[in-house]
């Protein structure tokens, strides 16, 4: 099963409905409780699993088809464009895009960020001593499979571009000679002919190259990656067919509740190859996922479990759990905890939030994590444990400039995990109930600093 993290989330919200335990969180319901506790794996093995099992390749290789982004289109979330807003305020703004492929047991996780956007360069001297230290410029970096990782950096972003309105970014680390980089979206083709290192990324497809700059000496790196795969949404961020959801709720809009957190694509089917560690790997219908993360800085800890594959299930499942620990407005350093966990299932999205229900959690700093929540409707919870060490990437953080904090991201074959959930119906005996309890392909974040 793999553990794995990047982005924060954040939850512009009060605490004052969040529960957090210092020993196991419990639910006491007035039914019997039914729970499964299993094995959970970061690919599915065996025959079948599910509706969407990615066959390998046989004797024609996959050829993903590029679809132009449409205005308007289903699923779009609130807050999927890009928000720098022009000022010179400290800002970043962070996109996670990632691929499973449960055949192979990997996942590849493609992490894009822009600092300082209003400083296309690094500051001068003068700029400094008017505006204060800033880190600049565009990152891009992928773990990928075999707990492999690259990272390509530059401090300069006047090659990055972003879409007020849609998930639509790009950057240009190295163009073509003598051709100007694009500014907006372009058809594979002509990405390929203006864009020797960089990227391009909507709702509907994703590609690039990058080569690894040689920061990253504490990981085991891969000298270059080059992508192309489309995407299917299959769910956003609320019911199919619905006006989707803001994930933190409308305090998402205010600015002093900074950073923001955005799921952009709970779950969609990708189809294409990653050219990875002189591997070309191809995938058809491989679950998929996006999110996002802007403001000020990150939140001080956190914690965040993603999983769209699921052994034995059918159709499309995606639970998406996290917790952190954020500054809340004001003159002095206030910080406090908040969570929530959501479950796209059968075209319906289950929410557990603080503004409707309680969210209860305990977890390690590394290696165990416990989440349960109550909707009032519906009961969740969620355990995992691993004994891996985990692996270190960048992640931007204001308290470490101009050098980026280090977050644990694990990647683990073999972690024990139980999930349980329950609807409930009334305060009566005998309700209904539905279980829904798979094993998980869970992402997991604590930060070191």
């Amino acid at each position: 099963m793999e553990i794995k993290l990047w982005e924060p989330p954040h939850f512009p919200f009060s605490t004052a409905n969040v529960r957090r335990t210092h020993r196991r969180a419990s639910l006491k319901l007035p039914f019997p409780s039914t729970t499964w506790r299993l094995v959970a794996h970061s690919s599915m093995s065996g025959s079948d699993p599910t509706a969407t099992t990615i066959e390998a390749p046989q004797s024609q290789s996959v050829k993903p088809i590029y679809v132009p982004t449409p205005p308007n289109r289903d699923l779009r979330t609130p807050h999927s464009g890009y928000h720098f807003d022009g000022s010179a305020r400290k800002f970043f703004e962070g996109w996670y895009f990632k691929v499973s492929i449960p055949e192979r047991r990997q996942s590849f996780c493609f992490m894009y960020s822009v600092e300082s956007p209003a400083f296309t360069k690094p500051l001068t001297p003068l700029e400094l001593a008017q505006y204060g230290p800033r880190f600049t410029g565009v990152g891009a970096q992928i773990l990928g499979a075999d707990d492999k990782y690259i990272c390509q950096y530059s401090p300069e972003s006047q090659y990055f571009w972003g879409s007020r309105h849609e998930l639509m970014l790009g950057n240009t680390f190295v163009a073509k000679q003598n051709l100007k980089p694009p500014n907006k979206e372009v058809p594979p083709e002509e990405f390929d002919k203006r864009v020797l290192e960089g990227f391009q990324v909507t709702p509907l497809w994703h590609q690039g190259f990058i080569c690894d700059d040689g920061r990253s000496n504490y990981v085991e790196t891969v000298k270059t990656a080059r992508w192309e795969y489309s995407t299917r949404p299959v769910y956003g961020w609320g019911d199919v067919g619905s006006t989707q959801k803001s994930t933190a709720g409308w305090l998402a809009a205010f600015p002093v509740f900074e950073p923001h957190w955005q799921i952009c694509m709970a779950g969609g089917l990708s189809t294409g190859w990653i050219e990875w560690d002189g591997e070309r790997i191809e995938f058809e219908n491989a679950p998929s996922y996006s999110e996002k993360n802007w403001g000020g800085a990150f939140p001080r800890k956190w914690f965040w479990v993603q999983c769209n594959v699921f052994e034995g299930a059918s159709g499309e499942i995606a639970l998406t759990a996290a917790g952190g620990l954020r500054q809340i407005p004001g003159i002095t350093e206030n910080f406090e905890n908040a969570a929530l966990i959501g479950v796209h299932y059968g075209g319906k999205f289950y929410e557990f939030v603080p503004w409707n229900g309680f969210v209860n959690w305990e977890i390690a700093p590394w290696g165990y994590w416990f989440m349960s929540a109550d909707n009032g409707r519906y009961v969740v919870e969620l355990e995992a444990k691993t004994e891996d060490p985990g692996t270190h990437i960048a992640c931007s953080n204001s308290r470490s400039w101009p050098f980026p904090s280090l977050s644990y991201w694990s990647v683990s074959s073999d972690m024990a995990a139980l999930v349980s959930w329950r609807e409930v119906h009334g305060l009566t005996l005998g309700r209904a109930r539905r279980q829904l309890l798979q094993p998980l392909a869970v992402l997991l974040d604590y930060p070191l600093t």
